[in-house]
């Protein structure tokens, strides 16, 4: 069996999204479909998404 290495590009920006809601739900859209994970926003105002490393930025 060969290990394959995962090649990312300077094009594979992690994107990031102002909301306002404190906990948010993140299905990883059309783009990197994954499990429906809840993110709660309120200790950091920040979280990334264990799945698809969306940031999600809570807008004060």
């Amino acid at each position: 069996m060969r290990n394959l290495k995962i090649k990312t590009k300077k094009s594979d920006i992690t994107e990031k999204f102002r909301v306002k809601d404190k906990i948010i739900g993140c299905d990883g859209g059309e783009d990197y479909g994954h499990p429906l994970v809840y993110l709660n926003l309120t200790k950091d105002g920040k979280q990334v998404c264990p799945y698809c490393s969306k940031i999600y930025i809570l807008k004060k």
